[in-house]
């Protein structure tokens, strides 16, 4: 938001839980979020992309471009997939392109990883294509606090009102099994689509809660990694995954929200008809510190989160093995009627324990 300005307030809470960092504060200028289009179809090309263009690969297999082709070759992509490269004629056996505009089909999707100070080059190469979505992988813009990297962001978030929507930057991208999208680095992933959807602004999270629920047979509508939300942000995605038949069920990792008031709004609708499980970080004060560096995201306090989770009856968690245990309850277990729980108890201890819990 411009510096200066009243921040959103979460209604009925005493505290605001928006994000005013420089990614924020560039969008504050226009629409919001330009949430009043049909998300399902906005956000279509990016979940199931019929082409697929990989901007940043090289012949050295540790590189992040060439071990994310690898693991969609792997994962078993159903489009086209364009390697692109200003060096090589081929790369795991697939021609190359020196530039996007050289592409000779549609694309509907970039997966960029290049250096920080080429991504807004490649993404103008993208809008001259007419791809309508791009991952940036790339990190070293607002998260890093310098001037230079905040510029950059700003760049890329005015770039996006143009027209291409952008997940990222500084993030692992996208796991649809329907599509056949996976997430950096790969993995072993299930190929089976399931309805739960995890939006995280973290990329190491969301890969570890993937093969964190594979083993307790959860399966996926779509799994993302937004993180530093310089032009898709968790409200985004809410509202996306409200309206996705796909998806029965939304967790989420946040470390700050970009727009607190249409969240918590979001949030408030969704709850009653599909269960939101969230787990949110940087509620201390290191923690805050911590979040910003990673994400540029300011964390809120604990209060007004304990108050946006009553209000809107979300379900807060405090780690990724309680979320996982907590979607595994909405998938298994019939909705709750009402505080009727009763504790059975071996000891007195653990019964004293349980009916804290259950409170």
């Amino acid at each position: 938001m411009p510096q200066g300005s009243r921040p959103e307030m979460l209604p009925a809470v005493s505290s605001d839980i928006v994000d005013d960092s420089p990614a924020t504060q560039v969008k504050s200028a226009g629409p919001v979020g330009r949430a009043t289009m049909d998300m399902l179809s906005e956000l279509r090309p990016i979940f199931y992309p019929r082409a697929l263009a990989v901007v940043g690969v090289s012949r050295d297999e540790t590189k992040f471009g060439s071990r994310f082709l690898q693991a969609l070759l792997d994962f078993g992509f159903k489009g086209k997939i364009y390697p692109v490269s200003p060096a090589g004629t081929e790369i795991l056996g697939l021609r190359t392109y020196p530039n996007v505009r050289d592409v000779p089909g549609p694309v509907d999707l970039a997966a960029i990883m290049v250096p920080a100070h080429l991504v807004p080059a490649v993404l103008e190469d993208c809008l001259a294509k007419g791809v309508k979505g791009a991952e940036v992988f790339t990190s070293g813009f607002a998260e890093t606090g310098e001037e230079r990297g905040r510029d950059l962001e700003r760049e890329l978030t005015l770039i996006a009102r143009r027209g291409i929507r952008i997940v990222g930057p500084n993030c692992f991208g996208i796991y649809c099994p329907a599509s056949g999208l996976t997430l950096l680095p790969g993995g072993d992933f299930p190929r089976e689509s399931g309805p739960v959807a995890f939006i995280s602004q973290s990329g190491g999270h969301a890969v570890e809660f993937a093969r964190e629920a594979r083993g307790r047979g959860i399966r996926f509508s779509k799994v993302i990694s937004y993180g530093n939300g310089c032009d898709l942000n968790e409200a985004d995605l809410l509202e996306y995954m409200a309206q996705d038949g796909e998806t029965k069920i939304v967790a989420m990792y946040i470390e700050g929200p970009r727009e607190g008031r249409r969240f918590a709004q979001l949030v408030r609708g969704l709850a009653p008809r599909k269960p939101v499980v969230i787990w949110k970080a940087g509620l201390t004060r290191a923690g805050g510190r911590a979040a910003h560096s990673h994400t540029a995201s300011l964390g809120g306090e604990e209060a007004v989160w304990d108050a946006l989770f009553k209000q809107a009856a979300a379900v807060p968690v405090c780690g990724l093995e309680e979320l996982a245990d907590t979607v595994l309850a909405f998938l298994h277990l019939p909705a709750s009627t009402g505080r009727r729980a009763g504790v059975v108890g071996g000891g007195g201890g653990i019964s004293v324990a349980a009916a804290d819990a259950c409170d």
